[in-house]
This record gives C-alpha cells, sequence and structure tokens, in this order.
C-alpha cells in the first residue's frame, strides 16, 4: 500500500510489515504482535497533520479478524531507519474470522473492515464506535470509497460488487456476474 503523500510503501512479508521509504529508500521491518497479518491500509493525511513528523497512521487487519491502529508510523529515513519509539497502538476486534479487507473513508475519519462472515464494519476510529451491515452476500474480497466519499463500493466472493451510500448505508446499485475475456 502506498501513502497518500506518496512518500511510503508498506507490505507485508508473512507476520513482518516492511516500511520503505519511497524518496530515500530507506526501509524498516517491524513484526507486530499477534497473527498473520492479512491486510494493511493507509490512513489518508488528516488536516493539520504535519507528515515529517510522523502524521502516518497505519492499520492492520489478522487472520484472527483483530484490527490494529498504528498512529504516528516513524517513515525510515537514511539517518534513522529505525523509529525513536515504537507507534502508538489500538486494537478493534469484531470479526469472528480473517479480515478480508480494510479501506479508509477520504476523510480519514472512519475505517471500513469486511472479512469472510461478509459483514461491512464502519469504525470510527478516534470514539471506537462501530456501524454494522450484514448480508452484503459472501466473503468480502474488496472495499472502496468514491473520491467525492458518498459511496463506497463492496466487492464480494459471490461475484457481486454493491454501491452503497455513505449516509445511509443503502444499496443503491448492484452489478453481478462479472466475467473476464481470455
Amino acid at each position: 500500500a502506498i501513502s497518500v503523500d506518496r512518500r511510503a510503501f508498506a507490505l507485508v512479508d508473512q507476520n513482518t510489515i516492511v516500511l520503505l521509504n519511497l524518496k530515500d529508500g530507506a526501509s524498516f521491518r517491524w513484526t507486530p504482535p499477534g497473527r498473520a497479518v492479512t491486510r494493511l491500509a493507509w490512513r489518508p493525511l488528516m488536516i493539520g497533520s504535519d507528515p515529517n513528523t510522523g502524521g502516518r497512521d497505519l492499520v492492520t487487519g489478522d487472520e484472527e479478524g483483530i484490527i490494529r491502529a498504528w498512529f504516528a508510523v516513524h517513515l525510515p529515513t537514511k539517518q534513522q531507519p529505525a523509529p525513536p519509539k515504537p507507534p502508538y497502538e489500538r486494537v478493534f476486534h469484531w470479526h469472528p474470522h480473517g479480515v478480508t479487507s480494510l479501506c479508509w473513508t477520504n476523510d480519514g475519519n472512519y475505517l471500513l473492515s469486511g472479512g469472510e462472515e461478509g459483514v461491512l464494519v464502519t469504525w470510527q476510529i478516534d470514539s471506537t464506535g462501530r456501524d454494522f451491515l450484514p448480508r452484503i452476500g459472501g466473503l468480502i474480497k474488496g472495499i472502496a470509497s468514491s473520491p467525492d466519499g458518498l459511496r463506497y463500493a463492496v466487492a464480494t466472493s459471490e461475484n457481486r460488487i454493491a454501491i452503497l451510500s455513505a449516509v445511509d448505508k443503502s444499496t443503491t446499485r448492484t452489478i453481478t456476474g462479472l466475467q473476464t475475456t481470455l
């Protein structure tokens, strides 16, 4: 995943997260606690945050359904590849199975998550509040937020994409039976 400011790249290598500074090539490997990480996503920069002083937040989801938010993640540099201190962590858990998709809303206030149980969970990260949209239909494979923040797209293992209103979570359109041509 590439950070919104395009300065950092994060990837999962088994249970290790690799952070790469895209500007100077410095990298840092870190192994978070818990089970194998299955998904990660950068939080959009919040208004007033300074990316030069650690304004980057990263979330990870694991195979047990636990989501960890890592606040003020250190961007490695050639001068300081390792963080001076570990990032602040907050743990969220609702999914009974592995987290299969994570997506931030464009304003960075909400995190959307999905898993094998087919429930879209909307997390308010700063207050730990959450909202559920059940019966999406199959394992949630992907979630995206529209550029204007008014809609979400949720792709499922049932070969279906649901377009949802971000305001009331109603389904505004469904696309089914997608096929690829060879």
